[in-house]
C-alpha cells in the first residue's frame, strides 16, 4: 500500500560520529547507519533505533555520581565559552541533513539524495548523457515521481533476491556494465561533471551496476515462466489491428507480434509480482 505524506526533514543536531549520524526528527532523535558517505537506517532491530541519553536516576552508582559530578564541572566551564560564541551560533538550531522522499517499511528510507542519484544514474542508463536534457528531467516532478516509483520497485526486489539469498552477480559482468555507462559520455571531463554535480562516486555506479544486475536476473527468473503467448493470441491480434501490419500476412507479422504481446504480458505480470512483494508493507511516498 502506497500513501502519500507531506514532506518530511532529517536534521543534524550532533557531531558526526566515524560510522554513523546523529539526526533528528521531529524532536526524536534517531540514530542512522552510513554507507558510502549517505545516511541508511541501522535495521539491525528491522528499524530506527531512539537514542535515548536520558539518566535515570534509579540506575546511579557511586560511579555514575561520579560521572554527573565531573560533567557537572565541564559544563561550568564550557557554558561561557559557548555563549562567549554569541547568541547567533549558541540557538543556531539544527542543520537539515536531507529529506525524506519515502519509506518502505521493514526496508527503510529513500533519502532525496538518493532519489537524485538513483535517478541520474538511471536515465543516463536509458536515454545516454545530454547535460541539458538531464537537467531539465531531474527539475521535473513528474519524471522524479516516477523514479521514485522505479526505486521503490527495485527496493522490494532486491529485499526479496535477499531473502532468498540470490547469488551475487560476477564481478566481470558488473565491470562491464560500469564500462558501457562510461561509454555513455563523450569525454573523461563530461564523465567527471556528471559525478560532481550529481555527487555520485565511483562505488555508487559499481553498487548500482551489481544490483542492477541482481534485478535483472531475478526478475526474469520469476515473471519469464508466467508469460505464456499462443499461436491464438497472435491470430486475434493481427486481425484486430491488420491496419498495422500494411498488407503483411499472418506468417511475416508473426515474430512482431509475438513480442508485443510477450511484453505486454511479461509488464502486466511484473506489476503484479510488485504489488505481491509490496502487500504486508506500508509505503509512504513524501515527494
Amino acid at each position: 500500500m502506497r500513501r502519500v505524506k507531506p514532506f518530511r526533514h532529517w536534521t543534524e543536531d550532533q557531531p558526526q560520529a566515524e560510522n554513523s549520524v546523529v539526526l533528528r526528527r521531529q524532536s526524536i532523535v534517531y540514530r542512522v547507519a552510513r554507507l558510502d558517505g549517505e545516511p541508511r537506517l541501522d535495521d539491525r532491530n528491522n528499524g530506527m533505533k531512539k537514542d535515548h541519553s536520558g539518566i535515570d536516576g534509579s540506575t546511579l552508582c557511586p560511579h555514575g555520581v561520579a560521572v554527573i559530578f565531573l560533567w557537572a564541572l565541564v559544563t561550568a566551564v564550557a557554558l561561557p565559552v559557548f555563549f562567549a560564541a554569541g547568541p547567533s551560533r549558541a540557538f543556531a538550531g539544527p542543520v537539515v541533513v536531507d529529506k525524506v522522499a519515502a519509506s518502505i517499511q521493514g526496508i527503510g528510507i529513500i533519502t532525496s539524495l538518493q532519489l537524485v542519484r538513483y535517478t541520474a544514474v538511471d536515465t543516463v542508463s536509458r536515454n545516454g548523457y545530454d547535460r541539458a536534457a538531464l537537467g531539465s528531467s531531474m527539475g521535473n516532478y513528474q519524471h522524479m515521481r516516477a523514479s521514485l516509483d522505479r526505486l521503490i520497485d527495485r527496493m522490494l526486489i532486491l529485499n526479496d533476491a535477499r531473502l532468498l539469498s540470490i547469488q551475487s552477480p560476477k564481478q566481470s559482468a558488473v565491470h562491464a556494465l560500469v564500462v558501457q555507462f562510461g561509454k555513455r559520455f563523450s569525454s573523461t571531463t563530461e564523465y567527471d561533471d556528471f559525478m560532481r554535480r550529481y555527487a555520485i562516486t565511483p562505488a555508487y555506479i559499481h553498487t548500482f551496476m551489481s544490483e542492477q544486475l541482481v534485478v535483472r536476473r531475478y526478475t526474469e527468473d520469476e515473471i519469464k515462466m508466467l508469460v505464456k503467448v499462443s499461436d491464438v493470441d497472435v491470430r486475434d491480434y493481427y486481425e484486430n489491428n491488420k491496419r498495422e501490419f500494411n498488407g503483411q500476412g499472418t506468417g511475416e507479422a508473426y515474430r512482431r507480434i509475438r513480442k508485443t504481446l510477450e511484453k505486454k504480458e511479461y509488464d502486466k505480470q511484473l506489476s503484479s509480482w510488485i504489488k505481491t512483494l509490496s502487500l504486508h508493507r506500508e509505503i509512504i511516498i513524501m515527494y
